[in-house]
């Protein structure tokens, strides 16, 4: 199975961004899914407020709009 979850941003300290890397990192680990994280108000300079595996591609858009329901 493929997964996709698109968030904000993983770069906060929160509950969201942790439980969503832990859920993916179960996902591939442990059931062998495909998996996948895009970021709609990240870029490539920030980092990840948690380590992710190289097995979960982690795409940083940067869009700043589209995404969610916080205002350009």
């Amino acid at each position: 199975m493929k997964i996709v979850y698109v968030i904000d941003s993983l770069s906060g300290k929160g509950g969201a961004e942790r439980i969503i890397i832990n859920k993916m990192e179960y996902l591939v680990t442990h059931l062998g899914y495909e998996a996948a994280i895009i970021t709609c108000y990240q870029d490539e300079e920030t980092p990840n407020a948690y380590p992710i595996s190289d097995k979960i591609p982690n795409t940083n858009t940067a869009i700043h709009t589209g995404c969610g329901l916080r205002d350009a």
